[in-house]
């Protein structure tokens, strides 16, 4: 008797990568208004009802594809929007993070990007998107009549009276991924802005369920994940070009944001009933999610302004960090108690020190240097308030401080008094100028001097912002964390003016916090050791070195 022949599975490389645990499902995110089998039956009738061909993949691939696209364009406004508000509203170039149409919830992908991620397909997919209500596609034309040279995409839209409309890209779907400058042009243009439909549309503010994450079949994944690992090549390549403790903290951030803590996360931003950031917590958890992906991937390790390194972690909410646990263990942060203001009063205090530090490997022109430390030790000098507010930035809380003095609501208001004035030009923040002036005298006058514009000249120096950030980044990266990369094998980050650790770390920081400071020859700065448990509860610690830090006389008031 002749037994029946046994056909083995062919697996493909994604399937075997996916059961090996190589491979992790990618999962995009959906507004809960799309049914995802229901998408899946309308993409497969209007491929076989308008005969459409595709250059590779087929049935589920192709889904998720256009799935993977639907997301991008449907949600990435929200995430910008998002990150924007925890950090500026305007980019070092002036231009703005949120646009008109980015507030809008529209997002434009250039046409290189698109085939780079999604094939020669892309077109198509829009057609679909577009076609079935999942997308629409922005107008571009001014409907009520408004006036426009039509050379700004992102402002006032132009007519169609003064300007030519070009559709490029796919022809038949008429809603090509540009739009020309004028009829005929044969350049690029701008790109197609894209958001939800009316029928998916999300409010800024939604409910966490009303979006939620799918996954995709491997094939797609694997194809995807190759694609965001070209990305990090990228960056990796661009790493490997900076000094060796910038790459290594670098790492460490990569390491964090792989193995967030995710399920605590979301058991907290769901048991939250405050916004994040003045959005719904369900965009942190989204972000969250997206980082450790390496769908969203981006790291700055010295930046043109002030040398400063930018991580995923340095662009996180501060109440999110706690998640981010070195070795799987809780977090604890050292940091030095109103940083900025700290640094600031030892640029008025101490200019022979801080020159040293500011010209060290030519990060800043010393005639410069020496004319803005000069500037503020001659007020130091001459204006016994400017010397109260050394005294208060560096022994007491100045925040807490000034709204004490002031009669404001709280430590947060008297923080925000002082980031709008310290940091502005003279005529801007009048009344906070004004307010703070009652107990600094010509502090702010100074510090909004050395921020203007040269005579003749419409930008801004900002001196202030670039010294303090430069003094910072030599004192605590190519100090502190230089040293901890020496001495420490454990995992840590910084960000910006504390260092991220676990509690067998803070030790080794604490030693190379103190050291930093004394070889610079400066006071050592009262620092806080803080730390909040897996209950929330924080514990602060504040620290100060009595037997370090220069006694100095309190200025009567």
């Amino acid at each position: 008797m002749t037994r029946p022949m046994t056909i083995k599975k062919r697996f493909s490389t994604a399937e075997k990568a996916l059961a090996a645990g190589t491979l992790q499902p990618l999962r995009v995110w959906l507004p809960a208004t799309v049914n995802v089998a229901m998408f899946r039956t309308q993409f497969q009738d209007w491929v076989a009802a308008e005969q459409i061909t595709f250059e590779n993949g087929q049935a589920e691939f192709l889904e998720d594809e256009c799935l993977h696209l639907f997301a991008t364009l449907g949600l990435t406004a929200y995430l910008t929007i998002y990150r924007s508000k925890r950090s500026s509203d305007t980019f070092q170039d002036g231009s703005k993070a949120v646009n008109r149409l980015t507030g809008d919830a529209y997002t434009g992908i250039s046409r290189k990007l698109l085939r780079q991620q999604f094939s020669n397909n892309y077109g198509k997919y829009l057609e679909f998107l577009r076609t079935h209500r999942y997308l629409e596609v922005y107008h571009y034309y001014d409907m009520e009549g408004l006036a426009s040279k039509g050379d700004d995409p992102f402002d006032v839209p132009p007519t169609k009276r003064n300007y030519s409309y070009e559709p490029k890209g796919h022809k038949r779907a008429n809603t090509g991924s540009y739009i020309g400058m004028k009829a005929g042009d044969k350049g690029e243009g701008h790109p197609k802005h894209y958001r939800l439909h009316n029928d998916h549309a999300l409010e800024e503010v939604v409910g966490f369920d009303a979006i939620r994450p799918v996954e995709l079949g491997a094939k797609y994944s694997y194809k995807a994940h190759k694609h965001y690992a070209k990305e990090k090549a990228q960056i990796l390549r661009k790493r490997a070009g900076h000094s060796v403790h910038r790459q290594r903290l670098a790492e460490y951030v990569d390491t964090l944001v792989r193995n967030v803590d995710y399920v605590g996360m979301e058991a907290w931003l769901r048991a939250t009933a405050d916004d994040v950031n003045e959005m719904s917590p369900v965009w942190s958890l989204y972000y969250a999610d997206q980082l450790r992906q390496g769908q969203v991937q981006f790291e700055n390790l010295c930046d043109d302004f002030g040398h400063r390194l930018h991580t995923p972690l340095t662009n996180m909410v501060t109440g999110l960090r706690r998640f981010y646990r070195p070795n799987g263990n809780q977090v604890y942060s050292l940091d030095i108690r109103c940083s900025q203001f700290v640094l600031a009063a030892y640029l008025f205090e101490y200019p022979e020190q801080c020159f040293q530090l500011l010209t060290k490997n030519g990060d800043m022109d010393a005639a410069t240097v020496r004319y803005v430390l000069g500037t503020l030790h001659a007020a130091y000098q001459a204006d016994d308030k400017v010397r109260r507010f050394c005294y208060d930035a560096v022994h007491t809380d100045l925040y807490a401080t000034t709204a004490t003095e002031l009669g404001l609501p709280g430590r947060s208001t008297g923080k925000d008094l002082w980031f709008g004035a310290f940091f502005s030009t003279t005529g801007v923040f009048a009344q906070p100028k004004y307010q703070l002036g009652q107990l600094y005298g010509s502090l702010l006058t100074v510090t909004s001097g050395l921020n203007d514009p040269l005579p003749g000249s419409i930008v801004q120096r900002k001196l202030m912002p670039k010294m303090l950030q430069l003094l910072e980044q030599r004192l605590l990266i190519e100090g502190v964390a230089k040293r901890l990369t020496e001495t420490y094998d454990g995992e840590f980050a910084t960000i910006h003016d504390s260092i991220h650790t676990e509690l067998a770390g803070i030790p080794y920081a604490t030693r190379a916090f103190e050291a930093v400071f004394a070889a610079a020859n400066l006071p050592t700065p009262p620092y806080k050791i803080e730390t909040t448990d897996d209950n929330g509860l924080e514990t602060k610690t504040l620290v100060e070195l009595v037997a370090v830090i220069k006694k100095l006389t309190q200025p009567e008031p």
